[in-house]
């Protein structure tokens, strides 16, 4: 007797990453019954299809996934999704799940990870072990930058109510500089919205330190304040063996190898970036560039200039630009010569590519999506947030072509590989 499949409906405006899931999923039991690469063709789909589980990209380019889960759930209480997406900040997994995402994956992500994902999920099929070796390729590493929490619903070893449980523990407990500022007394709603203000415009300046240059606190109860955050803060590992969804023994363990993972590739730009405006966010940008050639690519890059401005924007063979909002406004410009982006669709279809069509305009797009997706989820993690919109690709020798915006606030990265120069560009709006 054969057993039927689990149907599947792939929601990602990225060709590529359909064909990757298609590959990823085909000769398993996991069907692909439709694809879709909008908001409002997924609805329609999923009206259409009635699929067992939903893999739902949030960066769509009508709406956000996060509209799309909602309008599904609306329409169907009982609908299985799986949020897909290279945007795994900590607050658009938590959003994601209270609205009723049955998991969060981050790209780029591991074969086996994926199917760990849909048969924990639909408790069916061979349980896939965790440390299992995979060949390192494009969907072969788990490079993404996730919060702990995440990680560990990746592994299995929580479910999405615990984490949802644990982060709201955690919510309970923790108090930011601010609140506990006002709380004792020592600042004025005003003051910390003119504070803030401030931290807006100037990235690379500490709530603290803009407090005391404007004679909100002083030194010494700035002190204060941190000292108590310090004492009462915990972390999400912490909150998870508060309630009892993780063990101290096992949250030490993870910790370490979360860590290990995380961090081992950590890239030292150096005194190069010091007089870079925004240089946390160009250190951000320009960190994970480097960690995608290095483990995707299999090229060593290194930073040959970067300055604060650029009279002459030569352009290569092609530019990739990506816009992100929230906090500020950014463009996230990568300029590329032909034998680079050759080199990148090569490596990522696994065979020789001559020529620059269609699928590897679309491959080149997906791999600058996730290299922002992961640079906006560890921004994140410094207070900085910010969204991206889908990529815009650019061929220099044609009509086509990329124009930098003139009077922009910019930084101009230059580095160099084995396979020659390239450039990184992001344009902050004034």
């Amino acid at each position: 007797m054969t057993t039927a499949k689990n149907r599947v409906l792939l929601v990602d405006d990225s060709i590529f990453m359909l064909k990757t899931l298609k590959d990823m999923l085909g000769g398993t039991e996991f069907e692909i019954v439709g694809t879709a690469a909008s908001g409002s063709e997924a609805l329609k789909k999923y009206e259409e299809l009635k699929p067992d589980v939903v893999l739902l990209d949030i960066v769509l380019p009508d709406e956000s996934g996060n509209q799309v889960l909602g309008k599904i759930l609306e329409a169907d209480k009982d609908a299985s999704v799986i949020m897909v997406s290279s945007l795994g900040t900590q607050e658009k997994v938590i959003e994601c799940l209270k609205k009723g995402a049955k998991h969060f994956i981050t790209k780029p992500f591991e074969h086996e990870g994926l199917l760990r994902v849909l048969r924990d999920f639909k408790h069916i099929g061979e349980t896939i072990p965790p440390k299992k070796a995979v060949e390192l390729s494009f969907t072969g590493l788990n490079l993404g930058m996730k919060f702990f929490g995440q990680y560990l619903l990746e592994k299995g070893l929580i479910n999405a109510e615990q984490l949802l449980k644990g982060v709201e523990y955690q919510k309970s407990i923790n108090l930011s500089l601010e609140e506990i500022a006002l709380k004792k007394g020592l600042l004025s709603k005003e003051q910390v919205e003119r504070i803030n203000n401030v931290q807006k415009n100037d990235l690379d300046r500490e709530f603290g330190e803009i407090a005391i240059e404007g004679k909100f606190l002083t030194k010494e109860t700035l002190e204060e304040v941190l000292k108590e955050q310090k004492e009462t803060r915990i972390y999400i590992g912490e909150s998870l063996v508060k309630i009892g969804a993780l063990s101290s023994g096992k949250l030490d363990e993870m910790l370490k190898e979360y860590k290990e993972e995380q961090e081992k590739d950590q890239w030292a730009i150096g005194a190069k970036l010091e007089n870079i405006q925004n240089k946390i966010v160009v250190k951000t940008f320009v960190n994970f560039t480097m960690k995608m050639f290095q483990k995707i690519i299999k090229e060593t890059v290194k930073l040959k200039a970067c300055l604060s401005s650029v009279d002459n924007f030569n352009l290569r063979n092609y530019t990739i630009g990506q816009k992100a909002t929230g906090d500020f406004k950014v463009s996230f410009v990568v300029n590329i010569p032909e034998d680079i982006a050759l080199k990148i669709v090569s490596t990522l279809f696994g065979k020789q590519i001559q020529e620059i069509k269609e699928m590897e305009i679309d491959a080149l797009k997906e791999f600058l999506n996730i290299i922002n997706g992961n640079c906006c989820a560890k921004l994140s993690n410094v207070g900085i947030n910010i969204e991206t919109t889908p990529p815009e690709f650019y061929d220099n020798n044609s009509d086509n072509k990329y124009s930098l915006s003139q009077g922009a606030n910019v930084a101009f990265v230059s580095l160099i590989s084995t396979i020659g120069d390239f450039d990184l560009v992001l344009i902050s709006e004034k």
